[in-house]
């Protein structure tokens, strides 16, 4: 009981560092600290994505990235949770990616493309009922530049771009920003534009054009692209 209460004080690297020194249960009370924060951590870094996983498999990856983070966290470079944050974000994207890509083909990727059982792409986005939001397209697109399913055309810096302008950011200063030539902003641009409006139109076909019309419509963008 006094090893509990005197264990329980100490910041994770110290227990870290005591369970290399051979101390068990310092190992014993920093698993069981992250244990029960775990899907907390799990959806600090994927809130609308890690419902694609049931419970059994966020568990094993959990503990395996855990275990991962345990072995390999080297003192000094980081805190053990920033560390183990990153492991966690890259082991959960590979396998929410790995469930998708066995249950369903996407040739083409739209919001109606049915992923798992009832589970829509439409569906990792926050405002699904607003699709013609450009914030909400954004986290769409963000959502498919992590499981890699960004289509050909569309590069990872068209999605930066897309988040810069909505923060009220010129195309030559989010070019900039970025480190690309204000040309090349215009062109990722331009098509990250182009395939959002065919993505909501696809999603609702039925539906008013102006919503499509209005997808990126920031004050002096047109104009910028046209320049």
């Amino acid at each position: 009981m006094r090893h509990s209460v005197t264990f329980s004080f100490l910041s994770d690297e110290a227990l870290l560092c005591l369970q290399r020194l051979g101390i068990t249960y310092a190992r014993d009370v920093l698993s069981v600290r992250y244990f029960k924060n775990r899907f907390r951590l799990i959806n600090s870094i994927a809130p609308n994505q890690s419902r694609f996983l049931d419970e059994w498999t966020t568990n094993e990856v959990f503990f395996n990235s855990y275990l991962t983070a345990e072995s390999e966290y080297e003192f000094g470079k980081s805190t053990f949770r920033a560390f183990l944050l990153r492991v966690l974000e890259r082991d959960l994207y590979h396998e929410i990616g790995k469930v998708i890509k066995e249950r369903t083909l996407l040739p083409i990727v739209s919001f109606d493309t049915e992923l798992c059982e009832g589970g829509y792409l439409a569906d990792i986005m926050p405002d699904a009922s607003s699709s013609s939001d450009p914030r909400a397209f954004v986290n769409y697109a963000e959502t498919l530049e992590r499981l890699c399913m960004l289509p050909a055309n569309i590069p990872p810096k068209a999605v930066e771009m897309a988040k810069l302008i909505l923060l009220g950011y010129r195309i030559k200063a989010a070019s900039k920003k970025l480190g690309l030539s204000f040309s090349y902003g215009k062109t990722i641009m331009k098509r990250f534009r182009e395939w959002a409006k065919k993505v909501v139109h696809k999603a609702n076909p039925d539906g008013s054009p102006a919503g499509e019309e209005d997808m990126f419509d920031v004050p002096g963008l047109d104009e910028e692209l046209d320049d």
